[in-house]
């Protein structure tokens, strides 16, 4: 399949999962298939003498700037093969990668976000447990990606035949040296980074609420409702 095909299955996969009457082990299922199709699509693309390099694709979207948001997003990008930018003192978030990859990752990353800041203000009445609701669903939703990102690559590396077949690892590899070789090109250098600010005043029942709402969140959404690409020809 070309990228255009993968999108459009993975809208379908995640359209059906958002379904009137989806319970959430089908959406959970659902997100699991969407990463397992994006993989192998990108795992085929990587072993595939002579195949077309996709364009790298800059898809930014505008949702919340505080920390907790910036964890999430970072996460779900990294998830799916590409850079994340954040433009500082702004609602900008840029993702990096293919199409398929940039276009998945950025309108997942403001679907998981914006429903975690919902789920926060409707059920935290106090400012300082909202917050620390906040950081404990972003800090779940960072493990889960990672879990899932881990899982695929064991999965990968035991179906590998030794010395004939590329490992999910090292397209993630291939991928992060081609993000960065457009941002460099495109934007002159590396860009600049600063660590995250922990919140110090946790409300350990907030983060406890967030933690147990980001293990349960739905990760999917219908891709291509949302997101603006810019892409390199």
């Amino acid at each position: 399949m070309n990228q255009d095909q993968v999108i459009a299955k993975i809208r379908k996969t995640l359209a059906l999962a958002n379904g009137k009457g989806g319970t959430e082990h089908e959406r959970e299922a659902a997100m699991r298939q969407a990463f397992k199709l994006l993989a192998k699509y990108n795992l085929d693309m990587a072993q595939i003498e002579g195949a077309e390099e996709p364009d790298r694709a800059e898809i930014t979207v505008e949702f919340y700037q505080s920390p907790f948001t910036r964890r999430m997003a970072r996460a779900i990008a990294e998830l799916f093969f590409c850079k994340y930018l954040y433009f500082k003192g702004t609602k900008r978030h840029l993702f990096i990668g293919s199409p398929a990859n940039s276009t998945t990752a950025a309108e997942m990353a403001q679907y998981v976000v914006k429903s975690v800041i919902r789920e926060g203000n409707r059920t935290i009445p106090i400012m300082s447990e909202r917050t620390s609701f906040m950081y404990g669903a972003a800090d779940m939703i960072m493990q889960r990606c990672h879990n899932m990102r881990m899982e695929a690559e064991r999965a990968s590396q035991q179906e590998a035949t030794a010395g004939t077949a590329l490992v999910l690892a090292s397209v993630y590899q291939q991928e992060t040296q081609k993000n960065e070789d457009y941002f460099a090109e495109k934007y002159g250098g590396q860009a600049k980074t600063t660590k995250s600010r922990n919140f110090n005043r946790m409300d350990a029942g907030g983060y406890a609420a967030g933690a147990e709402y980001g293990s349960k969140i739905n990760l999917n959404r219908q891709v291509g409702t949302t997101a603006k690409a810019t892409r390199l020809k």
